[in-house]
């Protein structure tokens, strides 16, 4: 059997001469090779933040910042993976050559064919990765840097938003209107997320030519405000409060958190450090996103529907 890796018992990555010779930091090169060992057979990798922060021996934030070095470079895309309570978990990464835009509606935590590839499965991906960047009839590198810095670059924020819209027409249009009320009109992202949570639920089954298109949904006449929820169901967090909800979304759903004292990651439980988690008039605990939430006897979130009168 061929070897081709060189050294027995070493796995190898791969990392394109572009991205080596970009304008980007050394920790964002450094992330795609790291992504690159996680690739699954569906050709995305899924690690968690945390994980990644491991493997490159920084924090969480540096691995955040890299993560927008490589999509602005064109250099990978990321979808949003969901869990069936409707919070979300680690994104899925797509790696140039296989860049994916518009992948669909969000990916429910467990739907993944296999788990994380570091065994056969990503030597593959990486022999793969190889060929296909040697082959003389695949456009080159430097081809291909040209042609994805010209690409249309959407935010994280919006593609989270795209991937779960349930009429995609128009992207670029749907972006323009999403930065005209994020941008100008200062809106909340979390605003037009609750609003399409309940748009996607309320279109579920029915007819795409009745459903609104995401230019018209986010556009100036703020279609978007007639499906958010009722005001007395919506918490407002202030700004200590979203530092608190951020530091238990890392704790609860990562096992490790930066704290904003002294920007260290830390892998002990907050309330040690005298972080408690927020919570809204009703003294309920809740999330980044104001929804409240309690904890069962293992720890974990259990979502909390709103009492109706």
């Amino acid at each position: 059997m061929n070897k081709p890796f060189g050294v027995e018992g070493f796995i190898y990555t791969t990392i394109p001469e572009w991205i080596l010779d970009a304008d980007i930091s050394p920790y964002a090169v450094r992330l795609f090779g790291v992504l690159s060992r996680y690739v699954g057979s569906n050709e995305a990798a899924w690690p968690s933040r945390k994980l990644l922060a491991e493997r490159m021996h920084c924090n969480i934030k540096t691995v955040d910042s890299s993560i927008k070095e490589l999509v602005e470079l064109g250099a990978i895309s990321t979808t949003k993976r969901k869990r069936e309570d409707g919070s979300y978990t680690s994104n899925f990464y797509y790696l140039w050559p296989m860049i994916r835009e518009g992948v669909g509606n969000e990916t429910v935590l467990g739907s993944p064919p296999n788990g994380i590839g570091v065994g056969n499965e990503t030597v593959q991906h990486e022999r793969t990765l190889i060929e296909r960047t040697l082959k003389k009839d695949i456009i080159s590198p430097k081809t291909e840097v040209k042609k994805t810095r010209k690409a249309k670059v959407y935010t994280p924020e919006f593609d989270a938003l795209w991937a779960i819209y349930p009429r995609k027409e128009n992207k670029p249009g749907a972006y323009e209107a999403y930065n005209g009320r994020i941008k100008d009109d200062k809106i909340p992202y979390e605003v037009l997320l609750r609003a399409t949570e309940a748009y996607v639920k309320l279109r579920a089954n029915e007819d795409d030519k009745f459903t609104l298109q995401a230019k018209t949904f986010y556009g100036p006449n703020r279609r978007y405000e007639d499906y958010l929820p009722k005001v007395e169901e919506m918490s407002s967090l202030t700004e200590a409060q979203l530092v608190l909800a951020e530091i238990y979304e890392d704790w609860d759903f990562f096992g490790g958190w930066i704290d904003p004292k002294t920007q260290e990651q830390r892998v002990d439980n907050p309330i040690k450090f005298g972080y408690t988690r927020p919570t809204n008039v009703k003294n309920q605990t809740v999330d980044i996103n104001g929804k409240p939430y309690q904890l069962d006897n293992q720890g974990k979130r259990q979502s909390v529907k709103y009492a109706t009168n």
